[in-house]
């Protein structure tokens, strides 16, 4: 059985990458009587020094799940990387979206953005997408997710150091959209088939390796 362990500290916080095996009793009968016993759950998980929020529309969701499997998985000195997606963390989001995703966007070191058609749509309509209640929540709140990305960045002075925008290799058009021209924090973007590289350099700024 796999449960998802919760971050210390914080009741009811989400984890963003660990998984773990809980403990759990094993019964075995000895002479009649029942003995219990603890079963090792293994090496303790190391939390990331790093979480990222991926937002995106239905149309990056495939470039969406190939940069979570890379980040969420180590590569030599290059530790995991917590990744944050609205549709894993359902249960938890649809009670109060917005409050939820202001709560996690301050607390993730990076907001990555896949740049698509779609989400050059979705950060064009004020009103939530209406997918129905089983709708993809990260296509539907994408735009509430860029204008506080907006905010942030006028916050910042306009210093872009939290935002780092994925364009498909194969969608490589979108560089085009206008939206895209004229917005300063989609111009720092690196191509889908550069995501390592991306994850080194963003480790590599808060950690001491």
């Amino acid at each position: 059985q796999i449960e998802e362990k919760k971050e210390r500290g914080e009741e009811g916080e989400v984890k963003v990458v660990e998984w773990a095996i809980p403990r759990h009793r094993e019964e075995s009968r000895v002479q009649g009587a029942a003995v219990v016993r603890n079963v090792p759950a293994g090496p303790p998980r190391v939390t990331p020094k790093v979480n990222v929020f991926l937002t995106f529309a239905e149309d990056g969701a495939e470039v969406a799940k190939k940069i979570t499997k890379t980040l969420r998985t180590a590569q030599g000195k290059r530790p995991q990387i917590g990744v944050l997606i609205l549709d894993e963390q359902r249960r938890k989001v649809e009670p109060n979206p917005e409050n939820f995703i202001m709560h996690y966007f301050h607390k993730m070191n990076y907001v990555i953005p896949v740049l698509t058609e779609g989400y050059m749509e979705a950060i064009s309509c004020k009103e939530p997408c209406d997918g129905g209640i089983m709708g993809s929540l990260d296509a539907k709140y994408a735009f509430f997710i860029k204008d506080l990305a907006n905010k942030y960045y006028q916050s910042n002075w306009c210093r872009n150091d939290k935002i780092r925008c994925v364009v498909p290799k194969d969608k490589i058009s979108i560089l085009q959209h206008q939206h895209r021209k004229l917005d300063p924090i989609m111009k720092a973007f690196v191509y889908d088939t550069e995501i390592e590289e991306l994850a080194r350099r963003i480790t590599s700024t808060f950690t001491d390796d």
